[in-house]
């Protein structure tokens, strides 16, 4: 009953304020409550010893960061909030990481929001693309400063 008042609380404050990364930690946990009490469920009705409950509960912890490494959350996060109008400051948005586009089309577009004038992502992504292939993130590899 407490994961899912906490499921709900974390969902009303999304609507209100917009995405975080914090409250995209709070879902994650909040799921891998519920998987561990599903586990610890099977483990007392089997009858199956601690090393199970252990062993079960380090590989989904496991698997929760090795399927969270494939979404760019930084993204994500600036899409929801410019699409609902929530949360969309110009120093929020700038602390995300890996949504630059997303960024500069939304600023592009509402220039009067904009609290600083100059903005020093948009030379940065100059700069990592031009960085060597040990040291950069494809990420910018991608990303068009023609526009």
């Amino acid at each position: 009953m407490l994961i899912v008042c906490a499921i709900i609380k974390n969902s009303e404050y999304v609507s209100f304020f917009g995405l975080t990364y914090k409250r995209l930690g709070v879902y994650a946990f909040l799921i891998l409550a519920i998987i561990g009490l599903v586990i610890s469920f099977i483990k007392i009705t089997k009858q199956k010893t601690n090393a199970f409950l252990f062993n079960q509960m380090i590989w989904y912890f496991y698997g929760t960061i090795l399927l969270c490494s494939f979404v760019n959350w930084g993204n994500l996060i600036t899409n929801y909030n410019i699409s609902v109008n929530k949360g969309v400051e110009q120093r929020f948005l700038r602390s995300l990481n890996f949504n630059h586009k997303a960024y500069y089309d939304y600023f592009k577009l509402h220039p009067e929001e904009m609290e600083d004038k100059y903005d020093y992502k948009e030379g940065n992504v100059a700069r990592v693309q031009n960085e060597t292939i040990l040291s950069k993130s494809l990420y910018f590899e991608f990303l068009d400063t023609n526009k």
